[in-house]
């Protein structure tokens, strides 16, 4: 399997795709024929040179393939970042797969637009394709040849993939739109309406000898039958939602809201579904609420649950750091890191080496930005219970770079540790860079041992005056 990544968009080529890509290779090239390039290398097999164009034009039909799949399946993933989904691409057999990786359903409107970007970017590949073909004509034979492939390839492919027909992307786009406007019967009618285009092409393929292009459509029509099927004994899609889906949609509209306990309850229903794939989602989902509540045990083992969904790298790590398993940690930060060159995954990344005790290593990161990979580190070992620690770490991000909100912080650090000398002394330094909110810190339950000290009241009446001046 190759991975690579399309900026944050990372991309999975399976060896399926890759043995597929090549049998159809082969097979396009051993038909070809005609005067210029490959043709005319390709015409006597005993002739020199006929291994070597054969072997050239099998890379350059596989190039073509992978290329088309490439940016049809990242038209998909670009919308999807757009509406602020976390995509990946995986190139599997002789097509491609993009998951969203949404957080919760994907309303309609945002589907079909996702949906149509994929033969979108196709048409745009041959249109592109177009104006090279028309360039390398009479110039270069290869680079014709090349450009032409991709001109035809993703036409027809744009076409094809726009017909009606389950799965196809217009497929989807239709029973998405007619569910939207019919309900359940739109499901219907996607898969009857799937059933007459697949007919007709089957019966095109048939009568052009297109034996590829029948057996595909061939499938297409069970698969519509089955739908069909299911309708009529009510499992089909289009129905009105399921109650624990729709808890699931207000668990994930009350997280965006930073209502995670909220959340947390509305995800209930969702957990004790009975459909796989809806739990699985809510395990996902209940993880990342407890790495937001610093429950880091309770993440992994919804992680562990989360049956047909990625669970993100520096998900991970995030679970792993809270529960003080810097050790397997650090590789996953490593990891996320790559993957998505994040800066705050960066930054989480030096925070967990220097809670590893490695903090030399942590400032020789390229791009890090030591007082807040120190904040970083303070942040995780405040959650973890281990205050001393985090206020040593939030006192020296101050030491490299003054700032008010950290002096606070570390005061806070220091007060849960029991040290009320260095929790007044760091409140103080919070008032010098410009912390204001005495209302914030009488109320502030990190810094209750500290309200029965007259020193600490004695602040407050100076911060409150200064606040009024």
């Amino acid at each position: 399997m190759l991975r690579f990544r399309i900026g944050r968009i990372p991309v999975e080529v399976h060896a399926s795709h890759l043995l597929l890509s090549g049998l159809l290779a082969y097979l396009a090239t051993d038909g070809v024929k005609g005067n210029a390039w490959p043709g005319s290398a390709l015409a006597d097999p005993a002739a020199a040179g006929y291994h070597t164009a054969f072997a050239a034009c099998v890379a350059i039909w596989m190039g073509i393939i992978s290329l088309s799949v490439l940016i049809h399946e990242l038209g998909h993933a670009l919308v999807a970042a757009a509406f602020g989904y976390r995509p990946q691409i995986h190139l599997v057999g002789l097509g491609g797969l993009t998951q969203p990786n949404a957080e919760g359903p994907i309303p309609w409107h945002k589907d079909v637009l996702l949906t149509l970007a994929g033969p979108g970017f196709g048409l745009l590949l041959a249109t592109a394709a177009l104006g090279l073909r028309l360039g390398a004509t009479g110039r270069s034979e290869v680079a014709f040849f090349v450009a032409d492939g991709l001109f035809k390839a993703n036409l027809v492919w744009a076409v094809v993939n726009l017909l009606p027909v389950t799965p196809l992307d217009g497929g989807r786009i239709a029973s998405a739109v007619l569910i939207r406007l019919f309900g359940k019967i739109g499901f219907l009618l996607s898969q009857l309406i799937a059933l007459g285009i697949g007919g007709l092409v089957v019966a095109l393929g048939l009568w052009t000898g297109q034996l590829f292009l029948t057996l595909l459509f061939a499938m297409f029509l069970v698969r519509a039958v089955t739908g069909i099927g299911a309708y009529l004994r009510g499992q089909a899609p289009g129905q009105a939602p399921s109650p624990a889906e729709l808890a699931f949609s207000r668990a994930a509209a009350l997280y965006a809201e930073g209502k995670h306990e909220e959340a947390e309850h509305a995800a209930a229903p969702a957990l004790e579904s009975e459909v796989g794939a809806l739990r699985g989602r809510a395990h996902h989902f209940m993880g990342w609420v407890r790495l937001k509540q610093g429950r880091g045990r309770d993440a992994l083992d919804h992680f562990a649950q989360a049956q047909g969904q990625r669970v993100e790298s520096h998900a991970l790590a995030a679970a792993f750091s809270l529960i003080g398993d810097e050790a397997r940690a650090l590789p996953l930060w490593e990891l996320a890191f790559r993957e998505t060159k994040d800066s705050t995954v960066l930054h989480e990344w030096a925070g967990s080496l220097i809670r590893a005790g490695r903090a030399e290593e942590a400032k020789q990161l390229s791009g890090v930005h030591a007082p807040s990979a120190y904040r970083c580190a303070e942040r995780v070992l405040f959650l973890r219970g281990e205050f001393a620690a985090a206020a040593r770490a939030g006192e020296a991000s101050l030491e490299l770079e003054p700032n008010a909100e950290v002096a606070y912080d570390a005061a806070c650090a220091h007060a849960r540790a029991g040290d009320e000398g260095s929790a007044l002394r760091l409140l103080e330094r919070a008032t010098q860079l410009g912390f204001t909110s005495a209302e914030h810190a009488e109320a502030d339950p990190d810094l209750e041992g500290l309200r029965g000290t007259t020193s600490f009241h004695a602040w407050l009446g100076r911060l409150r005056r200064a606040s009024r001046a």
